[in-house]
């Protein structure tokens, strides 16, 4: 099993109404998942919306990789090497070749290291993570001092963590306090039916006990926790009150230079993260890139905006 996972408070007030629990995705930094500009929309943003929370995240433990992109090369950097480089090839055209070349090598550079990252990630992490961090989170929320509803977002992988923690919860007798007061949820950018860069390596990952196996695309695993989701009574209670949503990306993410359009890809398509077969769930499209679905650095987002709205109006119809 994972280390488990653990959960940091944000905010709090001295009589909360409703538990608002962020789960973040698989491999995500915890120091970074939720933060924009120094702003935690956590701790900063959604207090002053939702005033009567108490309202905390859940960091699934990454498996180490031994390769740090960011301390390899980060992409604030990028942009300065980039722009001194197209620079040397307007002012020097003796050079410009030169120059422009190396700026595709960088923007490959960067790209195949974030491949080489991603691939050794699916190859290592097991395919009983999501039990794992299931667990770890209903272990962890087993603890609370108050019985109040709760709301859970989940980030990218985090959303499979949410199913199956409902999932065990509705099944264990430790857990059933937990499960009768999930009152919303909110899957922002879960890969329901997998992702597209899990199935490109399927030839390339002959693990079978690697999380690759879960995440692929048609992954049968995922498709037998979505049957069991959607039968949970409780699930299907607060899909009549229009309490889950899904949201997935507009922008595609990309891993090198912009202009090289070939190292850029929409990591969790629309297909992937919303339920066409359930058009009661409602969907919202955010204008941002996957991991910046949960950064925000302002109330006036209007990405925030809309996740804010939905929060409010799942709390207001718990009567807080």
């Amino acid at each position: 099993m994972a280390p488990p996972g653990q959960l940091r408070l944000c905010y709090s007030t001295s009589d909360p109404r409703i538990d608002i629990i962020a789960v973040q995705g698989l491999w995500a930094n915890p120091k970074y998942t939720w933060l924009k500009d120094g702003v935690s929309w956590l701790a900063d943003l959604l207090p002053q919306d939702l005033p009567e929370a108490r309202i905390r995240s859940f960091g699934p433990a990454a498996i180490p990789t031994g390769l740090d992109l960011n301390f390899i090369f980060p992409m604030k950097n990028w942009a300065v090497v980039a722009a001194g480089l197209l620079l040397i090839a307007l002012l020097f055209p003796s050079v410009r070749f030169f120059a422009l070349t190396m700026v595709v090598v960088v923007g490959s550079l960067r790209g195949s290291l974030f491949l080489r990252k991603y691939l050794h990630n699916l190859q290592t992490t097991p395919s009983t993570e999501i039990q794992d961090q299931a667990l770890s989170l209903l272990l962890q929320l087993s603890q609370r001092d108050v019985d109040i509803p709760i709301v859970l977002i989940g980030h990218s992988f985090g959303g499979l963590v949410i199913k199956q923690a409902l999932i065990m919860a509705a099944n264990d007798a430790r857990f059933q306090d937990i499960y009768r007061s999930i009152a919303g949820t909110l899957f922002i950018g879960t890969p329901h039916r997998g992702t597209k860069l899990a199935s490109a390596f399927r030839w390339g990952l002959w693990r079978s006990g690697a999380i690759r196996t879960v995440l692929e695309v048609q992954s049968g695993i995922l498709d037998e926790l979505d049957r069991q989701f959607f039968e949970l009574p409780r699930v299907q209670d607060i899909m009549k009150n229009h309490s889950i949503h899904c949201f997935y990306e507009l922008e595609p993410t990309i891993y090198g230079p912009r202009f090289l359009r070939f190292f850029s890809m929409i990591t969790v398509d629309k297909t992937s993260a919303t339920w066409p077969d359930k058009p009661s769930i409602p969907v919202h499209g955010l204008a941002a890139k996957h991991s910046y679905l949960v950064k925000f650095s302002s109330r006036s987002d209007p990405n925030y905006r809309c996740i804010a709205q939905v929060l409010q109006d799942i709390a207001r119809s718990q009567r807080i």
